[in-house]
C-alpha cells in the first residue's frame, strides 16, 4: 500500500531530491545535480517570495516510491476564472504511485481554495515545464522536463485533460541556413536603424536585465505567462554565469533600443551525465573537465523574443532570422556544438514556429500541461 506523507524537516527534503535517482523507468531520464535541486527547492528560491509549496513524499514499506510538489503562485492567478493551484516535481514507481501523489497534491490545493489543479511546473511556467508525450527518442535538454512514457496516460487516467501542448525543435547548426531565411536575415541587417551584436561580458548583470526585460514584455500574451520578478533575474544570473558564451547570448536593437534578443547555452545536461547529482568525490573534476577542456557537443535555445511594439513591423518580423542567423554563425566554429534544440514553443504559436522551420528547425518532441477540475 501506498502511504503519502508530507515532506517536513531536512531529512525528510533530502529523500525527497534522491527519489529520481531511486527510480527505474522507461526512458534516459534527465540528469541532475544535488546542490543545485536543492538551492532551486529550497526557501532560498525568489519564487517563494511571490509563492508557497508543499513536498509530497510516497513510500511503501518505508522506501520511497514516488514525490510531488503542489504550489500556489500568486502571480499565476488569472485576472478572472478559478483560482489555481500547479502540482510538479512528478516521480512515480507505478500509476498507483503517481495517483496517490496527485490525490495529495490535490487535497493540499484545495485547502487553499483553489477549485483549478494544472501542470506539470516545476516550480512554475519558467522552469521545467509539461510532460514529454512524443519524441521519446531524444535525448532531453537541460532545464527541460522528463518522464517515462507511460506517466501521461496515468495522469489522465486521474482525471486531468491536456490544455496546453509544447514543441521542441532540433536545429543542426552544421547546415547551411536555407537561402530564403538567409535572404531575410541579410535584409533585416542591413536597414540603417538595426544594430544586432553579443552580449557584453563586462556587463553581465545588465545585460541579462535587458534580455529578461524583452523576454517579460515579449512574452506577456503568452499562454500561462508570468513575469521573472528582479530577484528571479538574478538568481537567473547567478545561475547561469558559469554556461554563458557571449557570442551565443545576442541582443538586437532599432534605433539604439533593444527589441528583440536570444539565449542559447550549452546543454549541462551532457556534462552531467554519469554524476548521480553528486559533486564530491571526483564529480567536480569530471564536471569541470567536460566544460572547460571537453566542451560540450549539445545546446539549448532557452529564450527568443521581440517586443511587442515592434513584432508587427517587417523590420521587428526579420529580427528572430537575423539572431539565428548571427548566432548559426559562431555556435560551431566557436564552440564545436552540432546539436542545437529550440524549446519550448507552444504549439499554437504559429508565428514563431514559422520561424524556426524556416531556418531548418524540425519539430522533434512534444510536452503537455494538464489540468483538472478540483472544486
Amino acid at each position: 500500500m501506498t502511504a503519502v506523507e508530507r515532506v517536513s524537516g531536512g531529512r525528510a527534503f533530502r529523500r525527497f531530491l534522491r527519489v529520481p535517482a531511486r527510480i527505474d523507468g522507461d526512458c534516459t531520464r534527465a540528469p541532475f545535480l544535488d546542490v543545485e535541486r536543492k538551492q532551486h527547492l529550497g526557501h532560498g528560491n525568489p519564487f517563494f517570495e511571490h509563492a508557497e509549496a508543499q513536498y509530497f513524499l510516497a513510500t511503501r514499506d518505508g522506501a520511497p516510491v514516488g514525490r510531488i510538489s503542489a504550489q500556489l503562485d500568486r502571480l499565476a492567478q488569472p485576472d478572472d476564472g478559478p483560482r489555481v493551484a500547479h502540482f510538479g516535481l512528478l516521480e512515480g514507481v507505478d500509476r498507483e504511485a503517481l495517483h496517490a501523489l496527485l490525490a495529495a497534491a490535490e487535497g493540499w490545493a484545495r485547502e487553499r481554495g483553489a477549485t483549478r489543479l494544472a501542470g506539470p511546473f516545476s516550480l512554475s511556467i519558467n522552469d521545467e515545464v509539461g510532460l514529454r508525450v512524443d519524441g521519446f527518442e531524444r535525448p532531453v535538454r537541460m532545464l527541460m522536463n522528463d518522464a517515462p512514457q507511460w506517466y501521461g496516460p496515468a495522469v489522465e487516467a486521474a482525471g486531468f485533460d491536456g490544455v496546453q501542448d509544447l514543441i521542441a525543435y532540433d536545429f543542426d547548426p552544421t547546415q547551411p541556413l536555407p537561402r530564403r531565411a538567409r535572404r531575410m536575415a541579410e535584409q533585416t541587417a542591413a536597414e540603417p536603424n538595426v544594430h544586432e551584436r553579443p552580449i557584453n561580458p563586462r556587463q553581465l548583470h545588465t545585460e541579462l536585465r535587458t534580455i529578461i526585460d524583452i523576454f517579460n514584455d515579449a512574452w506577456a500574451d503568452n499562454w500561462g505567462f508570468v513575469p521573472m520578478t528582479p530577484a528571479e533575474v538574478g538568481a537567473l544570473v547567478s545561475n547561469l554565469r558559469p554556461l554563458i558564451k557571449p557570442d551565443m547570448v545576442r541582443i538586437a536593437e532599432i534605433d539604439g533600443e533593444p527589441a528583440a534578443m536570444i539565449v542559447a547555452l550549452p546543454d549541462l545536461n551532457e556534462a552531467l551525465q554519469g554524476l548521480d547529482g553528486r559533486l564530491l568525490p571526483f564529480g567536480w573534476a569530471k564536471l569541470l573537465w567536460r566544460l572547460k577542456v571537453r566542451g560540450l557537443s549539445s545546446g539549448r535555445v532557452l529564450l527568443m523574443g521581440v517586443r511587442r511594439a515592434y513584432r508587427d513591423s517587417p523590420v521587428g518580423r526579420g529580427l528572430p532570422l537575423l539572431l539565428i542567423q548571427r548566432l548559426h554563425a559562431v555556435v560551431t566554429p566557436n564552440h564545436g556544438i552540432t546539436d542545437l534544440e529550440l524549446s519550448w514553443i507552444l504549439d499554437d504559436n504559429w508565428p514563431t514556429r514559422r520561424v524556426i522551420e524556416t531556418v531548418g528547425g524540425v519539430a522533434a518532441k512534444r510536452y503537455r500541461v494538464y489540468a483538472k477540475d478540483i472544486a
